[in-house]
């Protein structure tokens, strides 16, 4: 497996269901805004459901370590996170994060080697969300919010020398497995439609041979604010391989992996993903020089704008530090003390739809960047 190269333009296997598909993407309502930015607000990032064959607590404190793993490789958005010694600590007690467990019986049945019935459990776990950023802020790890990038996802896989474009209703298991693996690192995945409109567009040569230009053009109408490209195909009986390339406004990640069976390249796709995802938006607290920023705010005309900004800036996980410098009518100004850098606070506020970017070059006011945004409203 090759590491990620970046470009930019001008086993810890652990057996974790992922039956939450319905409940963990929502606020998507993504054809009601083509051409615009969408981005997902996740649930249940907290949450996990694994596998057991009992209900015996030293097979739950082991389940509970796996799921306790994901769910830190999908907060901070890195799965290289997992080796550091103050995580590890974390995996050392992990039930000392757990809020709730419940125990249901699994709809997927198991056969031993003799075929008989293996008795399957879904164990639900419910982590507590306070307690691990805090772990994770107080060890200066990233953190990655719930309010994450859509990611388009125009695959072509190839099986018996055919090639063909994924989606929900041409390759429905395909599809499946990919969405599985976007759930397990909390990423809000789509499928283009592939209808007439994306058949004139693009064709599964332009995406098997990476034909970016009507790629990216045709993904407008979908409004993502990430497309991923890709493609897997099958070298010997037991050896797959993938490539795929993942487009993020100007920048460009790439990258190439080997393994056993489809399933393999598909879970490195997702994980590559949310890594190259994690690197722009995950947000590493507690720097020791806070970058500064005076924000000035237009179109704040009620007293209910000003209490839903206010809110807004002091929830926000780039900011440190929000205080009002100054109000003249509907217009404010503030002096922020930032946890990230300038353009990945640009890039949240990008998501967020709350603020819109007036003009995208920084003035300069007493050696502090200034940059001008209009309140969207509530």
């Amino acid at each position: 497996m090759n590491g990620i190269s970046r470009r930019i333009n001008g086993d810890r296997s652990i057996g974790v269901v992922l039956t939450l598909l319905g409940c963990l993407f929502l606020a998507l309502n993504l054809f009601g805004s083509l051409g615009e930015v969408v981005a997902a607000e996740v649930k249940g990032l907290y949450d996990v459901q694994v596998i057991v064959h009992s209900q015996q607590r030293d097979e739950r404190r082991s389940a509970s370590q796996d799921a306790l793993a994901e769910i830190i490789v999908r907060i901070s958005g890195q799965s290289s996170v997992l080796q550091e010694k103050e995580i590890q600590d974390m995996l050392m007690d992990p039930e000392q994060f757990v809020n709730s467990f419940a125990y249901h019986s699994s709809s997927q049945p198991e056969y031993d080697e003799d075929n008989n019935l293996v008795m399957r459990l879904q164990l639900m776990l419910s982590f507590d969300e306070s307690a691990i950023k805090l772990r994770l802020k107080n060890n200066r790890f990233p953190i990655w919010g719930d309010n994450r990038p859509q990611v388009l996802v125009w695959w072509a896989t190839e099986h018996q020398g055919q090639r063909t474009l994924v989606n929900f209703e041409q390759l429905p298991e395909v599809a499946q497995q990919i969405f599985n693996n976007g759930v397990r690192r909390g990423l809000p995945l789509d499928f283009p439609l592939l209808d007439i409109q994306d058949s004139v567009s693009v064709s599964v040569r332009d995406v098997w041979g990476f034909f970016k230009q009507p790629i990216v053009a045709a993904s407008q109408r979908y409004g993502a604010e990430a497309v991923l490209m890709g493609r897997n195909w099958q070298t010997s009986e037991d050896q797959w391989r993938g490539t795929w390339i993942l487009q993020v406004g100007a920048e460009e990640f790439w990258y190439e992996g080997d393994g056993a069976d489809a399933a393999e390249i598909f879970s490195q796709a997702m994980d590559f993903t949310a890594d190259a995802l994690g690197q722009l938006y995950a947000i590493r607290a507690g720097v020791e020089h806070a970058p500064k920023l005076r924000m000035v705010v237009t179109g704040v005309n009620q007293l209910e704008d000003y209490a839903e900004l206010q809110r807004y800036l002091a929830e926000l996980s780039a900011v440190r530090s929000a205080r009002l410098h100054n109000v003249a009518g509907g217009t404010l100004a503030y002096d922020l003390e930032l946890d990230a850098d300038l353009l990945q606070l640009k890039q949240i506020i990008r998501l967020d739809h709350k603020l819109t970017l007036q003009k995208d070059d920084y003035l300069w006011v007493d050696d502090t960047p200034l940059l001008e945004y209009r309140w969207n409203g509530l």
